[in-house]
């Protein structure tokens, strides 16, 4: 759960809000249900701009718009 969602847990650099992500952990749990969360690589548009070398890039070091292993399978 969550693996999206970093955006929306940091909308701005240094302003977090997990009341939204916690409201529904406690609703899960209430229910005894198990969560994993995951993160994945952040693409913020506020810290891709700020620290564009962050991106994924080719051997070129050009920018890569796709997903890296999508780039392996062709």
């Amino acid at each position: 759960m969550g693996e999206f969602v970093w955006g929306l847990c940091e909308p701005r650099e240094g302003e977090f809000d997990f009341s939204w992500l916690r409201r529904i952990m406690d609703l899960m749990g209430n229910e005894d249900i198990k969560v994993v969360l995951a993160t994945r690589r952040p693409r913020l548009h506020w810290l891709t701009q700020k620290h564009p070398q962050i991106l994924p890039c080719d051997e070129r070091f050009a920018i890569v718009r796709r997903h890296p292993a999508r780039l392996l399978s062709q």
